[in-house]
């Protein structure tokens, strides 16, 4: 970890960018965890921070360095979504149907500004109702 984010900053253009490749690192290295990553089908490039690109990761869509999809459809993921999922602030789309989710859309999904009707999630158990924030996504 820490020679990666010793190098993380050849990798951006601005602060900004860095605080958005930290955020986006944090997000899915907590989708990962909490979704039972290493049971996952595939999980190919997941955690191996000698990439230094989450953009090789399996089911990720990028342009240049931002996450702009998701895609981890029929992947053997089970357990919740995590709350840190709301930092990806690029991301556009989100397939995560035909999984074993469980829980509640965490409220901070709705910070997801540039997500769209892209939100897969059928073929899963989860429960509860869903989080206000959600209708405000444009």
């Amino acid at each position: 970890w820490a020679s990666f984010y010793l190098l993380l900053p050849l990798l951006v253009k601005s602060d900004e960018d860095l605080s958005s490749n930290i955020n986006a690192i944090n997000a899915l290295v907590s989708l990962y965890n909490s979704t039972n990553g290493p049971s996952w089908t595939d999980k190919g490039g997941w955690m191996d921070m000698s990439l230094l690109n989450i953009c090789g990761w399996t089911g990720l869509i990028c342009d240049f360095s931002d996450v702009y999809e998701i895609n981890l459809r029929n992947n053997g993921l089970s357990g919740s979504i995590p709350t840190e999922l709301g930092l990806l602030s690029y991301v556009n789309q989100i397939d995560f149907s035909s999984n074993q989710l469980t829980g509640s859309l965490p409220s901070e999904i709705g910070g997801l500004s540039l997500m769209t009707s892209n939100f897969k999630l059928f073929k899963n158990a989860l429960s509860g109702s869903l989080p206000s924030d959600l209708f405000s996504m444009s």
